[in-house]
């Protein structure tokens, strides 16, 4: 173990005695080690400017994907909000005139929900009358008619949110 010690502080005093000699041996003036070492400081100085830019960028990338995460998680409830709302409106057509009490209470809650929707930028894609678009409509009846690549009737609606579609309005066209 001493002997260790002995080769670590030999190398040591041999690695001094180097460097030491190195700057005796150049004939480097004060003026051109100034400018030496002011170039190595401006090298780290510029890398670290890098790793901080670097770091920057790399939380803006990080909270954009954590908000795009929230926005998906978000869409997700609400297309479930979406079917739940499908579901009120079968059961609004069932009830039909038979009990007004029941019909006025589901259309409160079928009202809150769409209350919901509004809250989170969710809105209706409106197709009746309108000029058929894949972007927004899925075409899944066609009838000859007059009104050629008119939407003549919704069989499902469709929705948006934030200008990207939730669900495709399902419709009948008229060829």
């Amino acid at each position: 173990m001493a002997e260790n010690k002995e080769k670590k502080s030999k190398k040591t005093e041999m690695q001094e005695i180097t460097v030491e000699d190195n700057v005796e041996k150049t004939d480097y003036s004060v003026e051109q080690l100034l400018e030496m070492a002011q170039k190595t400081a401006d090298e780290y100085k510029h890398a670290a400017q890098r790793v901080q830019a670097e770091f920057e960028n790399y939380k803006k990338r990080n909270l954009k994907a954590v908000e795009e995460a929230k926005e998906d998680g978000e869409t997700n409830v609400l297309f479930s909000v979406i079917q739940t709302l499908d579901t009120i409106d079968v059961a609004l057509e069932m009830i039909g005139d038979s009990d007004d009490n029941v019909k006025e209470g589901v259309n409160l809650i079928k009202k809150q929900l769409l209350s919901t929707l509004e809250k989170y930028k969710v809105k209706e894609i409106v197709c009746i009358g309108e000029e058929f678009d894949p972007n927004y409509h899925n075409a899944v009846m066609q009838e000859e008619c007059e009104n050629k690549n008119k939407i003549l009737d919704v069989l499902q609606k469709g929705y948006t949110r934030n200008g990207k579609v939730i669900r495709y309005s399902m419709v009948k066209v008229g060829v």
